[in-house]
């Protein structure tokens, strides 16, 4: 195997970055943090990273103020305009980033942000229409599928893993989507909550091979 290539590199660091507690951005706002540098990522036309309100709300002051330079200082005026009860102001960066993203084709959810998928690796994006090419042929096959076909699908390569096990299970508890994601504080205290050890995997926890029993999935071999 060749070695990573730089922007999955970038991919990976971000993504540990945006879960750790208290950390302030997602990985689409740490691309657009990067986007503000003169640091060039290589195009390879796997990814496309949607436009957000912070990302707008960011711009916006480097070019006005080029005294203000401190990402500190914009990062603490950002938490009060998208904390205010006056969501105002939060929403004229909102409509940037949704048009914006229009532009670039990105398919949105009725209120107009990016589908949460749109930033998925490449290789999660290829299982995940497998997955669903699979469902669409039993389908077509007349086989007795009904169940199958409705199962919500895990488009990821922790199928055997004990912690991808008890976060769908946890997600599916909280009538939250498989693709949804739990802050690391609130995993941490689930934790807690269900007595959940890595060591402990058996048939009597609730989340004991819940993605094979309950999912839609695709190994990878």
């Amino acid at each position: 195997m060749g070695a990573k290539s730089k922007s999955d590199i970038i991919q990976e660091l971000f993504t540990v970055l945006s879960e750790i507690p208290d950390f302030q951005y997602s990985v689409e706002e740490l691309y657009e943090l990067l986007e503000q540098t003169d640091y060039k990522i290589p195009k390879k036309g796997t990814k496309l990273y949607p436009s957000t309100a912070w990302g707008k709300f960011m711009s916006e002051k480097k070019k006005s103020s080029k005294s203000m330079t401190d990402s500190k200082e914009i990062g603490a005026q950002w938490e009060i305009i998208k904390n205010a009860e006056d969501q105002t102001e939060f929403q004229k960066y909102q409509k940037l980033a949704n048009d914006e993203n229009v532009l670039k084709g990105l398919p949105l959810n009725p209120d107009g942000t990016v589908i949460k998928s749109t930033s998925m690796p490449l290789n999660k994006k290829l299982r995940l229409q497998l997955i669903q090419e699979r469902q669409k042929q039993k389908n077509v096959d007349g086989e007795d599928n009904n169940d199958e076909f409705t199962k919500p699908i895990y488009s990821g390569k922790g199928v055997k893993w004990v912690s991808e096990n008890y976060k769908q299970w946890k997600l599916n508890e909280l009538g939250k989507n498989s693709i949804d994601t739990i802050p690391r504080a609130e995993l941490k205290q689930f934790h807690v909550d269900d007595s959940y050890t890595k060591e402990s995997y058996d048939e009597s926890k609730p989340w004991y091979q819940y993605i094979e029993t309950n999912m839609a999935y695709c190994l990878d071999h």
